[in-house]
Protein backbone atom coordinates (compact mmCIF):
# COMPACT_ATOMS: atom_id res chain seq x y z
CA UNK A 1 0.00 0.00 0.00
CA UNK A 2 1.51 3.39 -0.88
CA UNK A 3 0.50 6.57 1.45
CA UNK A 4 -1.57 9.03 -0.02
CA UNK A 5 -1.66 11.40 2.26
CA UNK A 6 0.90 13.25 5.12
CA UNK A 7 -1.06 11.42 7.92
CA UNK A 8 -0.76 7.60 6.10
CA UNK A 9 3.54 8.76 5.59
CA UNK A 10 3.93 9.65 9.06
CA UNK A 11 1.68 6.43 10.20
CA UNK A 12 4.26 4.63 7.67
CA UNK A 13 7.21 6.18 9.08
CA UNK A 14 6.55 5.12 12.45
CA UNK A 15 6.14 1.99 11.40
CA UNK A 16 9.49 1.55 9.80
CA UNK A 17 10.89 3.47 13.06
CA UNK A 18 9.45 0.85 15.57
CA UNK A 19 10.05 -1.95 12.84
CA UNK A 20 14.14 -0.56 12.85
CA UNK A 21 13.89 -0.13 16.47
CA UNK A 22 12.97 -4.13 16.98
CA UNK A 23 15.43 -4.86 14.99
CA UNK A 24 18.14 -2.91 16.95
CA UNK A 25 17.27 -4.03 19.79
CA UNK A 26 17.25 -7.90 18.54
CA UNK A 27 20.98 -6.91 17.67
CA UNK A 28 21.79 -5.09 20.52
CA UNK A 29 20.32 -8.41 22.76
CA UNK A 30 22.20 -10.80 19.81
CA UNK A 31 25.59 -8.48 20.48
CA UNK A 32 25.28 -8.48 24.45
CA UNK A 33 24.71 -12.34 24.18
CA UNK A 34 27.73 -12.66 21.91
CA UNK A 35 30.14 -10.31 24.09
CA UNK A 36 28.82 -12.13 26.96
CA UNK A 37 29.94 -15.70 25.50
CA UNK A 38 33.26 -14.45 24.37
CA UNK A 39 34.18 -12.98 27.99
CA UNK A 40 33.07 -16.01 29.39
CA UNK A 41 35.35 -18.29 27.22
CA UNK A 42 37.86 -15.83 26.58
CA UNK A 43 37.81 -13.59 29.97
CA UNK A 44 38.73 -10.02 28.40
CA UNK A 45 40.38 -7.49 30.40
CA UNK A 46 42.00 -4.37 29.15
CA UNK A 47 44.59 -5.50 28.40
CA UNK A 48 43.57 -8.68 25.91
CA UNK A 49 43.95 -8.64 22.57
CA UNK A 50 40.96 -9.20 20.37
CA UNK A 51 40.99 -10.86 16.85
CA UNK A 52 38.34 -10.62 14.88
CA UNK A 53 38.39 -11.54 10.64
CA UNK A 54 38.02 -8.53 9.01
CA UNK A 55 34.83 -9.43 7.44
CA UNK A 56 33.07 -9.17 10.86
CA UNK A 57 35.12 -5.97 11.38
CA UNK A 58 33.46 -4.28 7.73
CA UNK A 59 30.32 -6.19 8.57
CA UNK A 60 29.64 -4.12 11.90
CA UNK A 61 31.01 -0.87 10.64
CA UNK A 62 28.82 -0.97 7.79
CA UNK A 63 25.60 -1.89 10.18
CA UNK A 64 26.61 1.42 12.52
CA UNK A 65 27.09 3.37 9.32
CA UNK A 66 23.38 2.15 7.89
CA UNK A 67 21.53 2.27 11.35
CA UNK A 68 23.11 5.47 11.39
CA UNK A 69 22.10 7.09 8.21
CA UNK A 70 18.43 5.29 8.56
CA UNK A 71 18.02 6.95 11.90
CA UNK A 72 18.82 10.67 10.87
CA UNK A 73 16.78 9.49 7.09
CA UNK A 74 13.47 9.08 9.21
CA UNK A 75 14.44 12.11 11.51
CA UNK A 76 14.60 14.25 8.66
CA UNK A 77 11.56 12.55 7.22
CA UNK A 78 9.63 13.01 10.17
CA UNK A 79 10.68 17.09 10.62
CA UNK A 80 9.91 17.50 6.70
CA UNK A 81 6.13 16.43 7.25
CA UNK A 82 5.96 18.51 10.68
CA UNK A 83 7.15 21.39 8.93
CA UNK A 84 4.75 20.65 6.15
CA UNK A 85 1.90 20.08 8.71
CA UNK A 86 2.95 23.70 9.72
CA UNK A 87 2.82 25.39 6.71
CA UNK A 88 -0.41 23.62 5.58
CA UNK A 89 -1.96 24.92 9.12
CA UNK A 90 -1.42 28.11 8.63
CA UNK A 91 -2.81 28.16 4.84
CA UNK A 92 -5.69 26.87 6.12
CA UNK A 93 -5.91 29.40 8.75
CA UNK A 94 -5.36 32.45 6.34
CA UNK A 95 -7.82 30.80 3.91
CA UNK A 96 -10.82 30.60 6.48
CA UNK A 97 -10.12 34.39 7.63
CA UNK A 98 -10.34 35.64 3.76
CA UNK A 99 -13.27 33.21 2.82
CA UNK A 100 -15.18 34.68 6.13
CA UNK A 101 -13.94 38.46 5.72
CA UNK A 102 -13.68 38.66 1.60
CA UNK A 103 -17.64 38.37 0.98
CA UNK A 104 -18.00 40.94 3.70
CA UNK A 105 -15.76 43.50 1.74
CA UNK A 106 -13.40 43.44 5.13
CA UNK A 107 -10.62 43.18 2.94
CA UNK A 108 -11.39 45.51 -0.04
CA UNK A 109 -12.39 44.82 -3.73
CA UNK A 110 -11.09 44.18 -6.84
CA UNK A 111 -10.65 47.14 -8.91
CA UNK A 112 -13.06 45.39 -11.82
CA UNK A 113 -15.80 45.25 -9.26
CA UNK A 114 -14.85 49.24 -8.53
CA UNK A 115 -15.20 49.61 -12.03
CA UNK A 116 -19.13 47.77 -12.36
CA UNK A 117 -19.94 50.07 -9.24
CA UNK A 118 -19.46 52.76 -11.07
CA UNK A 119 -20.92 52.07 -14.46
CA UNK A 120 -23.98 50.59 -11.86
CA UNK A 121 -24.31 54.08 -10.18
CA UNK A 122 -24.00 55.49 -13.78
CA UNK A 123 -26.74 53.62 -15.49
CA UNK A 124 -28.95 54.16 -12.11
CA UNK A 125 -28.52 58.14 -13.06
CA UNK A 126 -29.48 57.52 -16.51
CA UNK A 127 -32.86 55.75 -15.66
CA UNK A 128 -33.44 58.51 -13.30
CA UNK A 129 -33.27 60.74 -16.37
CA UNK A 130 -34.82 59.14 -18.45
CA UNK A 131 -38.16 58.44 -16.01
CA UNK A 132 -38.21 62.05 -15.59
CA UNK A 133 -38.35 62.47 -19.52
CA UNK A 134 -41.21 59.97 -19.39
CA UNK A 135 -42.71 61.63 -17.22
CA UNK A 136 -42.75 65.01 -18.62
CA UNK A 137 -44.04 63.25 -21.77
CA UNK A 138 -47.18 61.70 -20.40
CA UNK A 139 -47.99 65.69 -19.84
CA UNK A 140 -47.56 66.31 -23.01
CA UNK A 141 -49.64 63.55 -24.01
CA UNK A 142 -52.88 65.19 -21.98
CA UNK A 143 -51.75 68.61 -23.82
CA UNK A 144 -51.81 67.10 -26.84
CA UNK A 145 -54.99 65.62 -26.54
CA UNK A 146 -56.75 68.62 -25.30
CA UNK A 147 -55.22 70.55 -28.34
CA UNK A 148 -56.55 68.08 -30.85
CA UNK A 149 -59.84 68.47 -28.80
CA UNK A 150 -59.53 71.89 -29.57
CA UNK A 151 -58.55 72.04 -33.20
CA UNK A 152 -61.45 69.55 -33.88
CA UNK A 153 -64.03 72.11 -32.46
CA UNK A 154 -62.15 74.75 -34.48
CA UNK A 155 -62.71 72.89 -37.25
CA UNK A 156 -66.03 72.33 -36.80
CA UNK A 157 -66.67 76.31 -36.02
CA UNK A 158 -64.99 76.99 -39.27
CA UNK A 159 -67.34 74.79 -41.47
CA UNK A 160 -70.62 76.37 -39.57
CA UNK A 161 -69.20 79.49 -40.49
CA UNK A 162 -68.14 78.85 -43.98
CA UNK A 163 -71.99 77.24 -44.35
CA UNK A 164 -73.75 80.16 -43.08
CA UNK A 165 -71.32 82.17 -45.17
CA UNK A 166 -72.65 80.05 -48.01
CA UNK A 167 -76.25 80.64 -47.07
CA UNK A 168 -75.62 84.34 -46.70
CA UNK A 169 -74.24 84.36 -50.27
CA UNK A 170 -77.45 82.75 -51.67
CA UNK A 171 -79.75 84.82 -50.30
CA UNK A 172 -80.45 83.03 -47.38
Amino acid sequence: MIPKTIREHIIALHGHVTGLKKDIASIKNNHLKLIHTLNMALKISEEAKVQMPMKTVASLIALVAIGTWAYFGINESLNKHNTQLELMERDLELNSEFRIKWPRGLLGSLPADSEQFMLIEELYKQTDKMQIRVDSMMHNEVNIEALTKAVNKLQLDVEKLKDRQRQFANGG
